[in-house]
C-alpha cells in the first residue's frame, strides 16, 4: 500500500510539473512545444543523460541542433534526447507510464535541413514539417548511414538518388532515376561485377576483332587495341 501511494504521489507531482512546464514554454514567443504524459518515442534517442530537473532536460534539447523532442523518465531524473518527433515517426510512439514526451518548442531545426539531422525519406520530411517545397534535403538512406544532399520531389515524395552528391553507381556507369528507386547501367566496355561496373578484358574473353596470327589484342580500360605482329602493318 505504501509503494502504491508513493508511486501515485510521484505521478501526481510529475503531472503538476508538466502543467507548469507547458505554461512556461508556451508563454515564450513562438513557443509551439507540447507534452504528452505516459508516452515516449522509441528507437530515436541519440543521447541519454542524468539531469536535475525536466527543465534542465529541455534546455539540453534546445542546446543541441539534432534534438527534435525528448523523453523524460519520471522519478529517475533521466533525460533522453531524440532526433525525431512523434509526427515524423508515429509508429514508434508508444505508451510508457513512467515517461512523458515533449516536443522541442522553439528554434527547432527542420528535419533534413542540415547535415547533422538527415531524414530517411522525403516522405518523413513531409510528415514532420507539413507544407514543404521540392528542393535539396539531407538524407541518410541513399548510402546507409551517410548524410547526403539530394533532390526531393515533395509532390511524388521521390528522391533523385542519381543527383545526390555522390557517384552512387560508380564512375563506370550511368545512373537513371525512377519513381521510388533508380538503376545503374554500365558504360560500354564494362560489366557488372558485384556492386560496381568493372572492365571487360576483351582479349582474354575472345570478343575482340584483332585478326589472329597477324595482330595481338591489348586490353585497355573500357576497350582494347590491336597491335600488328612483326612483319605486318595495318590500321
Amino acid at each position: 500500500m505504501i509503494c502504491r501511494i508513493g508511486l501515485r504521489m510521484v505521478l501526481l507531482v510529475a503531472s503538476l510539473f508538466i502543467v507548469h512546464l507547458l505554461s512556461v514554454t508556451t508563454a515564450e514567443p513562438c513557443g509551439t512545444g507540447y507534452s504528452i504524459f505516459g508516452m515516449m518515442l522509441t528507437r530515436h534517442s541519440f543521447k541519454t543523460m542524468k539531469t536535475s530537473s525536466a527543465m534542465e532536460c529541455l534546455h539540453a534539447c534546445r542546446d543541441d541542433v539534432r534534438c527534435q523532442s525528448l523523453n523524460y523518465v519520471i522519478g529517475e531524473d533521466s533525460c533522453e534526447l531524440n532526433d525525431r518527433t512523434n509526427k515524423a515517426k508515429p509508429e514508434h510512439f508508444v505508451p510508457d507510464s513512467f515517461r512523458y514526451h515533449l516536443t522541442r518548442d522553439k528554434n527547432r531545426v527542420p528535419l533534413g535541413s542540415i547535415r547533422e539531422l538527415p531524414a530517411e525519406t522525403c516522405r518523413e520530411i513531409k510528415l514532420r514539417e507539413g507544407h514543404v517545397i521540392s528542393g535539396n534535403y539531407w538524407l541518410n538512406s541513399i548510402v546507409n548511414g551517410k548524410s547526403l544532399l539530394a533532390q526531393c520531389d515533395m509532390e511524388t515524395e521521390d528522391v533523385d538518388e542519381c543527383g545526390a552528391d555522390v557517384q552512387i553507381c560508380g564512375s563506370n556507369a550511368n545512373c537513371t532515376n525512377t519513381n521510388g528507386s533508380y538503376y545503374c547501367s554500365c558504360h560500354s566496355g564494362f560489366t557488372r561485377g558485384g556492386k560496381e561496373c568493372v572492365d571487360i578484358d576483351e582479349c582474354t574473353a575472345g570478343i575482340h576483332t584483332c585478326l589472329r596470327g597477324t595482330a595481338t589484342c591489348i586490353n585497355t580500360i573500357g576497350s582494347y587495341n590491336c597491335s600488328c605482329n612483326l612483319g605486318y602493318v595495318g590500321d
